[in-house]
């Protein structure tokens, strides 16, 4: 007989268990050990995901160097299909905003994460340049109510900073995205929260980045702290910080994303100055840095890595006032939005020799 105190003794009644229960206890003992500080490290609901991943067509060399697993089609482009070999549930999600464009591509650092797409809903799934894991549409969202029940008064809001971009497209402000966009990315950050209280974890990081971005070259893959967003593209600051990308840390995400109150939170506490000019000089990149300097995230810099890819001007029809905003780019083969130098600082960046530029405004 084996006695009570020999270690053998727990071994001997845990084989005399029914398979079913051994693994039940074992599912149960590996749950305790995977919890680290509260934290779940093991979620049973994330399964092997063969078609998570990143669906990329581009039709420029340079846009595939540092890509692979590309396969041509007849038309001369490559589609390109990044799969995971790793379970779903991955540590960093990428919310994409914004309008897509014909030449924009993705960053390497985006393609092991749960990718978020915000649409208005008026394109077709083919025009998607990501096979996104939640699709967050807005297309029934009216911009006025959906500020406005953030306790947000528009009108108050069109007297004090009635000419700041920041808030453009909203009714009595310019044309623009500003409202738009900061409506996205807030309730892209709602959608990735109903995520992670599904799958019983968060992510490290939360990436917000523009559809129409061109990456002429993989960023540096640099892991925030919690409380830090790096931040590229410093040479499009607009007297606060480029609001194109940003790959933030758990805590800065809701600092980044929580823009209703930080409007609030503004609207009570800025200075004179902004009010009296109407918050002419106030871009929205200054109303981003604000929000996060206020909520006390760290701003770090990265180089610039990208553009903002145009679309073509000979093949489409565009408004002027835009349309002279744009370059050619003979190294990166489109014709990308000039953003101050932030084109010849991603060539320099990228390694690329910087170029004369064919610019049109007609």
């Amino acid at each position: 007989m084996i006695a009570v105190s020999s270690p053998f003794f727990g071994i001997y009644i845990f084989s005399s268990f029914s398979f079913a229960v051994r693994a039940y206890i074992l599912l149960a003992f590996a749950d305790i050990i995977l919890h680290v500080n509260g934290r779940t490290l093991l979620n049973t609901n994330c399964a092997i995901d063969a078609n998570d991943g990143l669906l990329l067509n581009s039709t420029h060399e340079h846009g595939r160097r540092f890509l692979n697993s590309a396969t041509s089609n007849e038309s001369g482009s490559s589609s390109m299909k990044l799969s995971f070999a790793s379970p779903a549930c991955h540590q960093r999600a990428v919310c994409y905003f914004g309008n897509p464009s014909e030449n924009s591509h993705v960053s390497e650092l985006n393609i092991k994460a749960d990718t978020y797409l915000v649409t208005a809903g008026f394109e077709p799934e083919s025009n998607y340049s990501i096979n996104p894991r939640r699709i967050i549409s807005v297309r029934d969202h009216d911009l006025q109510q959906w500020w406005e029940a953030g306790n947000v008064s528009v009108g108050k809001l069109l007297i004090d900073f009635g000419l700041s971009n920041a808030w453009s497209g909203l009714p009595g402000f310019e044309r623009g995205g500003g409202a738009y966009i900061q409506r996205d990315i807030s309730e892209c950050l709602r959608s990735i929260r109903a995520a992670e209280i599904e799958r019983g974890f968060d992510y490290e990081t939360i990436a917000f980045s523009r559809r129409d971005l061109y990456w002429a070259c993989p960023g540096k893959d640099t892991t925030p702290s919690i409380n830090e967003c790096i931040i590229p593209c410093p040479n499009n600051d607009w007297g606060g910080v480029c609001d194109q990308h940003a790959l933030c840390g758990r805590n800065a995400a809701r600092a980044y994303a929580n823009v209703r109150l930080a409007t609030l939170q503004f609207m009570s506490s800025a200075l004179p100055q902004h009010r009296a000019d109407r918050g002419l000089r106030f871009h929205s990149e200054g109303f981003l840095r604000w929000r996060l300097i206020t909520q006390g995230v760290k701003i770090s810099r990265a180089p610039d890595a990208f553009v903002r890819a145009c679309r073509d001007p000979r093949k489409v029809e565009l408004v002027g006032a835009l349309q002279h905003k744009c370059d050619e780019s003979k190294q990166l083969g489109i014709w990308a939005k000039k953003s101050g130098n932030q084109l010849a600082h991603t060539l320099k960046a990228c390694r690329l020799p910087d170029e004369p530029l064919n610019s049109k405004s007609n």
